[in-house]
C-alpha cells in the first residue's frame, strides 16, 4: 500500500509517496514558469497530467491540500487574495483528480491545512516530519531543508533528492507530511 501527499502551488507543487513503514518511497516536484493567477493553473495543470500519464499507482491511499479562508474570533485573518486562492484550490482538484483518475485510489483525503497539522507553524512541523523519518535537518524561519538521510534510504529516492532545489522543500516536506498523515488517517492513528 503507498501513502500519496500532494501539496498545491501555483508554481512548484510537489507529491510524495511512502509505504506502509513510513519510509519515502517516490518524490516528484511539480515547476511551472512564471505566469500568475489562471494561466499558473492552466500550466500547472498540464505538467501534472503529463506526469499522471507516466506513472502509475496501485492501492493507494491519497491526501490532497485543500484550502481555507481564516475568518472569526481568534484567528489572524486572511489576507491573501481571494482570487490566488481560488486558483490554488483549482489545483488542489487537478491533483486529485490525478492522482483518483490515473491511479488505482482506495480512499482520497482532502484535508485542510488545521485538519492535517493542527495549528502548528510551518516550520516546526517540517521539523518533526524530518525527525519522524530520521532525517537531519537545517531549520529556517518558515521551513526546513533536510541534510542527512538514514542508510536505509532508498537509492533512487536520494538521486530525487539531490535534484530538489532548497526553495521546494517547503512543498516537499508538506506532502511528505500530508503522506504520512495519510498513512495514520488510514491506520486510525488520527
Amino acid at each position: 500500500m503507498l501513502f500519496i501527499g500532494a501539496d498545491p502551488d501555483l508554481h512548484t507543487s510537489a507529491l510524495a509517496a511512502v509505504d506502509s513503514d513510513g519510509h519515502v518511497v517516490a518524490l516528484e516536484v511539480f515547476r511551472s514558469k512564471g505566469e500568475t493567477g489562471r494561466e499558473a493553473v492552466v500550466e500547472m495543470a498540464k505538467i501534472i497530467a503529463a506526469f499522471g500519464n507516466q506513472v502509475a499507482f496501485d492501492d493507494q491511499v491519497i491526501a490532497v491540500e485543500s484550502q481555507e479562508i481564516y475568518r472569526g474570533a481568534g484567528q489572524k485573518a486572511d489576507t491573501k487574495n481571494p482570487d490566488d486562492l481560488l486558483c490554488l484550490a483549482t489545483v488542489s482538484g487537478v491533483l486529485l483528480g490525478m492522482l483518483q483518475g490515473f491511479h488505482k485510489t482506495k480512499i482520497a483525503y482532502l484535508p485542510k491545512p488545521k485538519e492535517w497539522k493542527g495549528d502548528v507553524p510551518k516550520a516546526i512541523h517540517q521539523a518533526r516530519t524530518c525527525t519522524k523519518l530520521e532525517w537531519g535537518y537545517k531549520q529556517f524561519k518558515d521551513h526546513c531543508v533536510p541534510t542527512d538521510f538514514p542508510d536505509n534510504t532508498l537509492l533512487h529516492v536520494l538521486d530525487i533528492i539531490e535534484k530538489i532545489r532548497q526553495s521546494d522543500w517547503k512543498h516537499v516536506l508538506d506532502a511528505i507530511g500530508l503522506a504520512l498523515w495519510a498513512k495514520d488517517k488510514y491506520e486510525g492513528k488520527k
